[in-house]
Parts: structure tokens; sequence; C-alpha cells
């Protein structure tokens, strides 16, 4: 048997289908989250999770660009039971090299004033949204924040924006969660990003307005993990950062729930194969 990613465009994803053909073999997809999510699970040897899935983005079962995934998983299956309100990249993959794209794609979602968004080709980018490809990535939402912070406006490695914006999270470090709207499991991030850039237009603080957006995604997430599981784990790209995974544990501690992160396993995609490998025991 060989597993490999469920995105249908990449190159493993060939490489599996053509060993399956050469050896007389299964090949079996597994989505890119849920893989993620049963590495934290196998890890820790638990039977069942809630998990927090953040990342940049893997191939959803919908089509679009997961990242900011709620799932719950037991006996090798999964249930998205929340996940950040969708919004279009961009440009595609151009949104990630430039995290202006993705702010004014959600200062665009929510109604706001794009010209406050200073970026080349503004009415152009404005006119692809309903053509862009559509993402509920926590990883570009991040983005969005560092540019709307003036932090980091274009990419020059991947992760920058965030790890740039450890420093001013630790900064905020004594924010309160921010407000964030939620509906049937649904984070309005963009919405959150609109709020946070207006009250920067309007003088305020970006340390404690950015700390106070993030736990407030935080806050949310782990509410709604918690309707399913009293184990929650955050585990994705995202958990590199250290203020974002204090928060998680502290803020699933003050909830009443059991913190999973990784330990031994990356929580990056460098764990992926590890639950890939765990759920081919369920095929």
């Amino acid at each position: 048997m060989v597993i490999h990613d469920k995105h249908p465009h990449y190159s493993t994803t060939r490489l599996a289908r053509e060993m399956a053909e050469e050896f007389g073999i299964e090949a079996h997809s597994v989505q890119h989250h849920h893989a993620h999510g049963a590495a934290l699970l196998a890890e820790h040897r638990l039977e069942e999770i809630s998990v927090l899935a953040l990342d940049g983005a893997g191939y959803g079962d919908d089509k679009t660009l997961w990242g900011g995934e709620i799932l719950y998983i037991n006996d090798g299956a999964y249930q998205r039971i929340g996940h950040l309100k969708k919004f279009p990249l961009l440009g595609g993959d151009m949104a990630a090299k430039e995290p202006l794209r993705i702010l004014l794609s959600m200062v665009h979602a929510c109604g706001g004033n794009v010209d406050a968004v200073e970026i080349e080709g503004r009415d152009l980018l404005v006119k692809i949204a309903k053509t862009s490809p559509m993402s509920t990535s926590f990883g570009r939402t991040l983005d969005a924040i560092a540019a709307a912070g003036g932090v980091c406006n274009n990419r020059s490695y991947r992760g920058e924006p965030a790890m740039l914006m450890e420093r001013y999270l630790t900064l905020g470090e004594t924010a309160q969660p921010a407000k964030i709207g939620t509906s049937n499991g649904v984070i309005d991030g963009a919405g959150a990003v609109c709020q946070l850039n207006d009250s920067l237009i309007e003088g305020g603080d970006f340390s404690m307005l950015s700390a106070a957006v993030v736990k407030g995604f935080l806050k949310e997430m782990v509410k709604i993990a918690l309707t399913k599981s009293s184990n929650v784990g955050m585990t994705g790209g995202v958990s590199y950062s250290t203020p974002i995974s204090k928060w998680f544990f502290q803020t699933v501690e003050e909830q009443g729930g059991i913190p999973y992160l990784h330990k031994e396993i990356p929580p990056g995609d460098g764990g992926v194969s590890v639950g890939q490998a765990y759920l081919a025991n369920y095929f």
C-alpha cells in the first residue's frame, strides 16, 4: 500500500499512483490536515482528539485551500467541526509572497476601505477576487495581520511574516482576547483583520491589537474543539510560533480541556508522513 496527499496535482500523488500500478498495490489519499492531526494523535497515543490544524495551505475536501481547521479525529476518520471563513487568495500563489494581497482581499471581503491598502495594481486585484482560489488558511491570515502592521509586505522566504510577528505578539502578551464573530463553527477571520486594520488607522497599538486578535481566534477555536473532545491539540506550521503555542496551551486549560502539542514529531509538513502512515492502518 502507498499513501499520498489528497492534492491531485502534487508530484507525490502522481508518483504514488505510478508505484501502485507498477507493484500492483493499493494507493490511497489522505487529506493534509487529517494527516497532521493523526500524527499528533499517534504521538500521544490517544484514541480521539479535537485538533486545531493551522498552517499555510492544504488541499481540502471541497477543493479549496484549507489551513484554519478544527477537526475531530477518531478511529481513523475525521469530522470538520469548524474553520475560518473562506477568503480569496488574490492571484493564487502570489498572495503568499505578497501579504498585502491577503490584507486587501480581507478588507474588500468585509466591505472596508480598500483605498487604505497601499498596493500596486489594487483595482485590478480587487477585480480578480471572484476568480481567485478560496482559502481558510490561518497562516495566510497571520500574513494579513503582519501586512496591516507594516511588519512584512513582501515575503522573501517561507514563514517570514509569522516569524517576524512573534516579536510583536510577545510584546502584546497582556492583551485580552478580541471578540471574533463566529457562526455555526465558521470563524470570521477577515472581519477580525478588518477591525484590526481600522483600529491601526485610528492610531491603535499594533502589538496589543494583533495579540488580542490571535488570542480571540484561539479562544473561539478551542471552544469549538471542546464540543467534541476534552483532548485538544494544535498542529501544523503555525505551531512553531512560541507565543501562539503558549496561548493555545493556556486557552485549553482555562476552558477545562487537556492540551496537546508536538514534542517529538515536527508540527509542520515534516510530520505529515507519520500521520499518513498511521492512517494506513484504517484502509
